[in-house]
């Protein structure tokens, strides 16, 4: 079974949907408030998925989540690194996370395309 990282990546650069948005980057003080204990479900035209993230404590660097995508459902966690980076937890992989007007939006570039996601 492949992991939610790879899945996503996949998906990403196979599709170009929604380029990301000119709108700030997560970081230590918003990712909290973006991903603790919330659920997402994500649009990249041809796949729909959720994500769901486990409530952590205010001051966690880590965003542990379920991904579920029709009948695969697989966990990984986003990292917010010191520098100000999110990586995967299962991937050597930099992700780019923007929220605007609750959109929150998911690429592997700044200026790439992204999946859109809102709460559930």
């Amino acid at each position: 079974m492949k992991s939610p990282a790879i899945l996503l990546s996949i998906v990403i650069g196979a599709t170009p949907q929604f380029a990301l948005a000119e709108a700030p980057q997560l970081n230590a003080e918003t990712a909290h408030a973006a991903l603790s204990g919330i659920q997402y479900t994500c649009d990249l035209g041809e796949m729909k998925f959720d994500m769901i993230f486990n409530s952590v404590p205010t001051d966690s660097k880590v965003f542990p989540y379920e991904f579920r995508a029709g009948e695969r459902a697989s966990e990984d966690a986003y990292i917010l690194t010191d520098s100000g980076e999110i990586h995967l937890q299962s991937a050597e992989a930099v992700r780019f996370l923007s929220l605007n007007n609750g959109t929150l939006k998911i690429a592997k570039t700044p200026d790439g395309r992204a999946a859109a996601c809102v709460t559930k």
